[in-house]
């Protein structure tokens, strides 16, 4: 199972459920940064996280890699003392499986010198994004699961199919972490991808945070959940160009 973790990956975090700035410095020890909680929610962001079999975490990885990639892991962890269920609304899997739920929204990238974020979000050729019935009519191209010729699929699903999707977190319990890689080259192929085409990831340093919109109807958790930062510095060379093959 993708979205339940071991105990102990709760304990590696911290154990703490206050949003405290003491719990947050040793967050930030442990390599996550997590943002605020949020009706008993919180959602965090770290370098890639290096996973052992069982599901532990045993260490982060560099956030750039040689091959010009921006690696990222996203973090989410119930800290109330009751079970939650939410919806995403996008998802890797056209079966809406348990491993399928996409756990954030968009990743956004500020420079150092300047308050616009560059925005990243999941756009993969298995891209299914689920919109439930209470929505307007006008914000949906078609009200078929696929569209055909495009990459991005929309799904409607009623209220009783929505709750029987929700993804499901004990209380203390965090979800599979969400691995986050952007192709700083030639990225047009990569599951995340620039928002806008007409954006530029520079060299530079930038702060990293990831968002979680949680609004379907149909989803008993609602709200919107924001990690804490984490600081980068991409170098020239990860930028530059190269030839597509």
């Amino acid at each position: 199972m993708r979205l339940i973790f071991a105990a102990i990956y709760a304990l590696f975090c911290t154990v703490a459920i206050a949003c405290s700035e003491e719990a947050i410095e040793k967050n930030e020890a442990d390599g996550i940064t997590w943002g605020a909680v949020t009706d008993g929610l919180q959602l965090g962001i770290s370098p890639p996280a290096k996973m052992t079999k069982t599901h532990e975490i045993e260490g982060f990885d560099n956030a750039i890699s040689k091959s010009g990639t921006l690696n990222v892991t996203v973090h989410l962890r119930n800290t109330g003392s009751q079970d939650m269920q939410l919806l995403p609304s996008i998802w890797d899997c056209l079966a809406l499986g348990d491993d399928g739920a996409v756990l954030a929204s968009k990743i956004l990238l500020t420079p150092e010198e300047g308050d616009q974020p560059v925005v990243v979000t999941y756009q993969s050729t298995n891209h299914l994004r689920i919109l439930d019935k209470a929505r307007p009519e006008s914000d949906l191209s078609q009200n078929t699961l696929r569209e055909s010729g495009r990459e991005l699929v929309n799904f409607q699903v009623d209220a009783e199919e929505g709750r029987r999707r929700q993804i499901k977190l004990a209380a203390g319990e965090a979800a599979w972490p969400e691995a986050v890689n952007v192709a700083l080259r030639n990225g047009n192929n990569a599951p995340w991808r620039l928002q806008e085409k007409s954006d530029r990831l520079r060299p530079g340093k930038y702060r990293i945070t990831a968002v979680l919109v949680v609004d379907q109807q149909a989803s008993d958790w609602k709200g919107t959940l924001t990690s804490g930062s984490l600081n980068i510095e991409i170098p020239a060379q990860a930028t530059k160009a190269t030839p597509d093959k």
